[in-house]
């Protein structure tokens, strides 16, 4: 109710401002008493009326607005599809940096006459929308994928997304609020420029053209006409293509949750026997975190990893995942039949690491794809206790609710390794026993390793302790 009351005041202050600034117009319009130099509000608006009446009008306009709008797409196609090219490779990028400073550095004005020896003036209008369309677009796309969390492509990497799910459930929904800002940035510059580019090109029966000749004829009221026309057509040219946008936008999400395709959930049922870590040292520059660490860890029961903060419990899991590397020793897989220097394992991270913009269910089959229905993973939620969380985005979801989210989804893993660092932050106790049984129930065979800060987590685990020092 407040919102919508702040929107009707706001709309009653925009209305009454118009009026205040069109009063003055008027005034001074009067006080001129010269039409050539400043038409009155009533003489703008019969000229503008005589305007929209006419036969050419709405084709005149249509046929701007129509060029602009190729120039636009042009510049948000060729802008997105450079900035995923240039991501890819610095070179790439480098090469392109360059070409996208000096079009963006070149006023418009030297654009359009340097055009107009190479092309028609038809064309011009299009061909300067794109350019001023195309590096703002470059430049947020390639900003959004760069700035994507490096913490959930850690997570993707755990749980073997791969390319088309990761871009689906990561980068998509990143990227697109910077391409949305691009574009909301792009559409005024590009409707600008255009409406220029017609001034000076003057292709016929365009807007630009009737601005020329209502200066060159000295019929200023019509010049005002054409100006009211360039402006609330902008305002709605703009406002139009931003929701078409959002909605494009949005149907990609949704389209991308949609994406089922077959996820990793096994591979060939490996069971993993020990995990042996030999003299694993890590530094972060002069820090050293982990020195020397040697350690067997077993199937037989659970590995509770105590210490301080900043000992390196942390370290070691993400080494052991894959995901961080070790400056020295070695680590050594052993199953039933062979050693390995790697295995598949699933992980509970020591943040929730997410899909902020998609529901519990999607996070869980963002990794699985179709191989658990959303049926059997409603079942699993309701054995942590988490309930009032369907039709959510994570974003609204509570730090506890996060927190059981990431466990099913580590859980539901056919890895043979489990690693979970601190997996109970945040719940309560009895919440935290339903966790507990849980992850007992379905990894008795797997090599679990957990990071705590509680003892009492080693007796509830059926754990034994590993104090680093």
């Amino acid at each position: 109710m407040k919102r919508h009351m702040h929107h009707i005041k706001k709309a009653i202050y925009i209305v009454i401002a118009i009026c205040i600034w069109l009063s003055v117009w008027q005034y001074a319009a009067l006080r001129i008493d010269k039409v050539f130099f400043l038409p009155s509000v009533t003489d703008t608006g019969k000229a503008l009326q005589k305007l929209i009446v006419s036969k050419d009008f709405f084709p005149i306009l249509f046929r701007t607005l129509g060029k602009i709008s190729t120039g636009f797409l042009y510049g948000l196609f060729f802008g997105t599809l450079l900035a995923v090219v240039s991501s890819l490779s610095d070179f790439i990028k480098m090469l392109f940096l360059p070409v996208l400073k000096l079009i963006k550095s070149i006023p418009v004005a030297s654009f359009i006459i340097l055009a107009l020896l190479w092309i028609h003036s038809s064309n011009l209008s299009v061909l300067i929308s794109f350019l001023m369309v195309l590096p703002i677009i470059y430049i947020n796309v390639l900003q959004g994928i760069e700035s994507v969390d490096v913490r959930l492509l850690e997570m993707s990497k755990v749980f073997h997304m791969g390319h088309i799910r990761r871009g689906c459930f990561i980068y998509i929904p990143h990227v697109l609020s910077f391409l949305i800002s691009g574009c909301r940035i792009g559409l005024g510059f590009c409707f600008k420029s255009g409406i220029a580019a017609e001034i000076i090109g003057l292709p016929a029966g365009s807007i630009g053209e009737r601005l020329y000749k209502a200066k060159l004829y000295l019929t200023t009221d019509e010049l005002f006409a054409w100006t009211i026309v360039i402006v609330l057509a902008s305002i709605l040219y703009e406002f139009s293509c931003m929701k078409i946008i959002q909605i494009l936008a949005r149907t990609v999400i949704f389209m991308s949750s949609r994406y089922s395709g077959y996820g990793h959930r096994n591979m060939k049922n490996i069971h993993v026997n020990k995990i042996i870590c030999k003299n694993i040292s890590k530094s972060y520059g002069a820090q050293k975190v982990l020195s020397d660490f040697t350690y067997t860890f077993s199937d037989e029961k659970t590995t509770c990893i105590l210490g301080s903060s900043g000992i390196g419990k942390t370290t070691l899991l993400n080494i052991l995942a894959g995901i961080g590397i070790a400056d020295s020793g070695s680590i050594q897989f052993l199953t039933e039949s062979s050693t390995s220097s790697a295995a598949r394992v699933s992980m509970v991270f020591q943040e929730d690491r997410l899909l902020e913009t998609f529901d519990a269910y999607t996070n869980i089959q963002a990794v699985y794809g179709n191989s658990y229905d959303t049926g059997f993973i409603r079942k699993q939620f309701e054995v942590v206790g988490l309930t009032d969380f369907e039709g959510k985005p994570v974003r609204n979801l509570s730090g506890g609710m996060k927190r059981r989210i990431a466990v099913v989804r580590a859980v539901l893993s056919d890895a043979p390794v489990l690693l979970l660092d601190e997996p109970f932050k945040g719940l309560d106790e009895q919440i935290k026993q339903l966790v507990i049984q849980y992850i007992l129930h379905r990894c008795r065979n797997k090599v679990i390793i957990l990071v705590t800060h509680d003892q009492e987590d080693i007796s509830q685990m059926n754990g034994v302790e590993l104090d680093l020092f």
